[in-house]
């Protein structure tokens, strides 16, 4: 699910400092997604690439102070970043 708009989502997670940029996995399953995108049964247990996490979140109204919260992009947003890289002077 899109996260306030966004392309990205919230997940539990215990934030360390220096985290930001990093990958986020699955659990290894044996679900995988095929060359057309279709969700088929491996012979062998693998991950699935999420995202990449931004940072905690961390909103009075929606959660409580304690909650370990992190911000992920999702992974399609990657490869966007890389085709379209910021304006830098």
């Amino acid at each position: 699910m899109h996260f306030n708009g966004l392309d990205a989502f919230l997940f539990d997670f215990k934030y360390y400092e220096g985290s930001s940029g990093s990958l986020i996995i699955s659990k290894p399953t044996r679900i995988a997604f095929d060359e057309k995108s279709r969700l088929v049964s491996s012979e062998s247990r693998q991950y699935a690439f999420l995202g990449v996490h931004q940072g905690d979140y961390y909103e009075r109204d929606i959660v409580p102070l304690q909650a370990d919260l992190g911000l992920g992009w999702y992974y399609y947003n990657v490869d966007e970043a890389i085709k379209n890289p910021p304006f830098v002077q």
